[in-house]
């Protein structure tokens, strides 16, 4: 109990910062990161024993869904895979539909896999970096019927909009994740439900 009434404590000190911020700086963007690594490292040590529900991110276009490579730390999509569950953190509690997503690895020696791009430009790809210096990138989820739109909010240029957007591999047959510009197209959709999945991580080989 005093646990959870410590996190939402916590919780309600970055919203209140947030409501008292007109305009985010980069620097700000940067501190409500690590501010928000740090609650949802906390959030997990304090709820290991609560049933697991996984997000699962899917492109709308190709029914793709998106998913972690942890040795190369690549994020693509595929069909199926054991590797695409996530865990969706939503950053404000309602005051904004902000979130940040982080690999469903569990944490081991202190790493953590969050989705980031490491630059905030068109074309970029996502990343999971391997090593728990990388914040969380963050990102505003606007919502039209069961499609939804994932758009950064760390873009340097004001007035720039870039969103989440599937792009086909044709050598593979898989998609990766990029950065380009928000124009809700069909490469832009995507479907973000739930569903439980294993605790067991890796699975066991039968």
């Amino acid at each position: 109990m005093h646990t959870a009434l410590i996190y939402r404590y916590a919780s309600a000190i970055v919203i209140y910062t947030l409501s008292q911020t007109k305009n985010l700086t980069p620097a700000k963007m940067q501190f409500l990161s690590l501010a928000i690594a740090t609650l949802c490292a906390f959030a997990a040590s304090v709820s290991a024993q609560s049933p697991k529900l996984y997000t699962l991110i899917t492109s709308k276009q190709y029914g793709l869904n998106l998913t972690h490579n942890s040795d190369t730390g690549a994020v693509e999509f595929e069909r199926g895979s054991f590797y695409r569950h996530w865990t969706d953190h939503p950053v404000t509690q309602g005051a904004h539909n902000w979130h940040c997503f982080r690999a469903r690895q569990k944490y081991e020696l202190d790493i953590i896999y969050w989705v980031r791009f490491q630059n905030y430009v068109a074309g970029q790809s996502a990343t999971a970096p391997q090593t728990y210096g990388y914040p969380p990138s963050l990102f505003d989820v606007e919502m039209d019927g069961d499609v939804s739109y994932l758009i950064s909010l760390e873009t340097p240029n004001p007035g720039e909009r870039l969103a989440w957007t599937i792009e086909r591999n044709n050598a593979t047959g898989n998609g990766e994740l990029k950065l380009q510009t928000y124009k809700r197209s069909p490469s832009q959709q995507f479907i973000i439900t739930q569903e439980p999945g294993d605790d067991e991580f890796p699975p066991r080989i039968q």
